[in-house]
């Protein structure tokens, strides 16, 4: 299996696997960064040295197996030490498995095959936590680390001032997910509220990088989120417990304002004190 490689800025590629996420090469001028290594899914490592020999950072914006999944391809791994577990628990070869299962299984059908068989081993590799306030200096161009917990405990974006891009994992998805800390290492509406809130007054960009999806939406994409998930917390939007895909929980939607967007959670981790608010 190769990943679909797309320039989508200069310097800066989307790696695709079979259409269901991505992850993203960022080369600067001494240094180079792969954020995120997919689910595990070919040999990523060869295909990011076709593009550039430098050296490489490789950053995880969270700990999700279709995220983390090919960590081990690497010697050496940047996270927050709050998605350690995740990336731990989560990444196993059975549960890799059971996400190309779902997924390549039900958009890609006809790939499902190929990727069951391109699934690489799991492997040891070392975790090295990265906190909000360092920088990744790859030469000419920086990668700053923004804590935006929400997706999961320890979700983390990376903001590149120079070509005016926020990566952000999950966090910025038109469907976007976020479960108690207990399933998936997730949090709550409240937390990932208040995480986008900080991002949209955030400057130094105008296009979010997206893993799922189309790879590059504008900033607007986060003032969308914020107001759909404000309308959770404050009550004026119902949800209706459903079940698409490997989604299962409740789902908010408004599609006159808020066109081709839905968010999930479990419907008892909207605020942080697990109750709603009167």
């Amino acid at each position: 299996m190769k990943h679909k490689v797309q320039e989508i800025a200069p310097n800066t590629w989307c790696l695709k696997e079979y259409g269901v996420v991505q992850a993203f090469l960022v080369v600067g001028n001494e240094y180079a960064a792969l954020l995120d290594t997919g689910d595990g899914m070919g040999d990523l490592r060869s295909e990011v040295r076709e593009i550039t020999e430098k050296p490489l950072y490789v950053l995880n914006t969270h700990g999700h197996l279709d995220h983390a999944g090919g960590n081990s391809q690497f010697p050496v791994v940047y996270l927050s030490p709050n998605d350690f577990e995740a990336s731990e628990a989560m990444c196993t070869y059975a549960m890799r498995k059971w996400y190309v299962d779902t997924r390549i299984g039900r958009f890609c059908p006809e790939y499902l095959t190929e990727a069951q068989e391109s699934l690489i081993p799991d492997r040891p590799y070392a975790r090295i936590g990265i906190r909000e306030g360092m920088v990744v200096t790859l030469g000419g161009r920086n990668l700053e680390v923004i804590e935006t917990p929400g997706h999961t405990v320890g979700s983390l974006c990376f903001l590149d001032r120079k070509e005016h891009l926020l990566f952000t994992g999950d966090m910025a998805n038109d469907g976007t997910i976020v479960h108690k800390k207990n399933q998936f290492y997730g949090s709550t509406v409240e937390t990932y509220h208040r995480s986008m809130k900080k991002l949209w007054n955030l400057d130094g960009y105008d296009y979010v990088v997206r893993c799922h999806g189309e790879a590059l939406k504008t900033k607007d994409q986060i003032k969308k989120l914020i107001g759909l998930t404000g309308k959770i917390l404050d009550g004026t939007l119902t949800g209706i417990r459903d079940t698409q895909g490997i989604r299962d929980g409740v789902c908010y939607r408004l599609e006159e304002e808020y066109p081709g967007m839905d968010f999930w959670c479990d419907g008892d981790n909207i605020f942080d004190n697990d109750r709603r608010k009167n």
